[in-house]
């Protein structure tokens, strides 16, 4: 095999088995996860976690209204 597909000593696993459990863990300590859930951008949280990516449109407009970048 070519070196760069060989994953000896390398964990493989699934995206949406990964995020998966990452959520369980989170709502488990209390933290509200709303998937899939077109946001306004006027958090009323303490904390808001946009995760769309960095491209996303939510985030971008996010950046603009509070100044992020």
């Amino acid at each position: 095999m070519p070196p760069l597909i060989r994953n000896h000593g390398n964990y493989i696993a699934s995206l949406g088995q990964v995020c998966r459990w990452l959520a369980e863990q989170a709502e488990s300590l209390g933290v509200e996860i709303f998937p899939g859930f077109a946001e306004s951008v006027e958090p009323h949280a303490k904390y808001t976690l946009l995760a769309e990516g960095a491209r996303g449109s939510l985030s971008k407009m996010a950046m603009e209204r509070y100044g992020l970048r």
